[in-house]
């Protein structure tokens, strides 16, 4: 079985993923970036000699955030030379993948392997059609805090706001499928036993106790700016209401832009209000934003297109998702 999360950054994926490794069952990794690179389940023959390149020659990611390189860290235990080579053999996406994830299920003694890295909400789709036996994974978050989260992250605020519409409503599109799962992060972190034990009763395998234990030896980042607790520490709920703890200065200027910035990726869930409604999370207030919030979205939009399109990003002047309303 193989089992692919995606969402919006700062939605407690990086915590799903550690419990979810910690299963004897179970091998996730560090995020790699292979999964949400679109060419590769779209061009498989000439896309996948790209995969290891650099530079401009690379795939960018799928979605908003601009990286065009692969991870793969010690964990998977493979070196480019020996990734370059089960390239070379691989007939198909899914040929390729089962050679990459062979030697690193029996390393780790495992028979399910799963990824997360947040760009996969893009490619979660494609996924499900190249894997019909693979399962899906979206974990969400308060609208309103995950952005405060990006934005302490340093973030600018536009991009917080961006990021998370658009990652967050194109894996929202998946729902009707019987092999995803949508699991909130609030549920995650209030009640991690039974939220945990509710994913796995739909992957089909048993609970084990151990995996919501905090293990400080487990290697790779722990931690980022910004974040109230270690991937690897105990489960806690204070990240809960973080909007809240913003300056309020900057609640407003949030509140004002989410009012100004739509999607036209999703017709039915285009503002952050919207998606936080169709999400079951509390209302968000509206701050119709001034005539000179809107020359400064604009403005900012304008310089995005460009710098998007002058780095050939997946989203340029020709596919922008974002319209400014006002």
């Amino acid at each position: 079985m193989a089992i692919l999360i995606g969402g919006s950054p700062s939605t407690g994926s990086s915590l799903l993923r550690r419990i979810l490794n910690r299963h004897s069952m179970i091998f996730c990794g560090s995020e790699t970036s292979l999964f949400s690179k679109m060419p590769l389940y779209t061009h498989w023959d000439t896309a996948k000699f790209r995969l290891t390149k650099k530079g401009f020659k690379a795939m960018p990611n799928a979605g908003w955030r601009h990286y065009r390189a692969i991870d793969i860290e010690a964990d998977y235990g493979l070196s480019i030379q020996h990734l370059n080579e089960i390239l070379r053999r691989a007939d198909s996406f899914s040929d390729f993948v089962r050679s990459f994830y062979k030697p690193v299920l029996a390393k780790s003694n495992k028979l399910i392997w799963a990824e997360k890295t947040p760009s996969n909400a893009f490619t979660l789709y494609a996924f499900s059609k190249a894997f019909p036996q693979a399962q899906t994974i979206h974990i969400v978050r308060n609208p309103l805090d995950s952005i405060a989260s990006l934005v302490q992250r340093g973030v600018p605020i536009y991009d917080a706001i961006c990021v998370h519409l658009l990652s967050t409503s194109e894996a929202l599109k998946l729902n009707v499928s019987d092999r995803h799962y949508l699991i909130k992060y609030e549920d995650l972190v209030t009640k991690p036993n039974q939220s945990v034990s509710d994913l796995l009763k739909f992957l089909k395998l048993n609970m084990e106790d151990h995996i919501l234990e905090a293990n400080d030896q487990e290697g790779g980042v722990v931690t980022m700016q910004g974040w109230n607790y270690k991937e690897t520490g105990a489960i806690g709920s204070k990240s809960i209401n973080r909007f809240q703890k913003l300056d309020v200065n900057i609640q407003k200027k949030v509140l004002s832009y989410i009012s100004a910035i739509r999607s036209t990726l999703n017709p039915e869930i285009d503002s952050v209000a919207k998606l936080a409604e169709v999400l079951g999370y509390q209302n968000i207030e509206i701050l119709s934003p001034d005539k000179t919030t809107i020359q400064e979205l604009r403005s900012i939009k304008r310089w995005d297109v460009l710098k998007r399109t002058i780095k050939q990003s997946y989203y340029s002047s020709k596919n922008y998702p974002i319209s400014i309303n006002g």
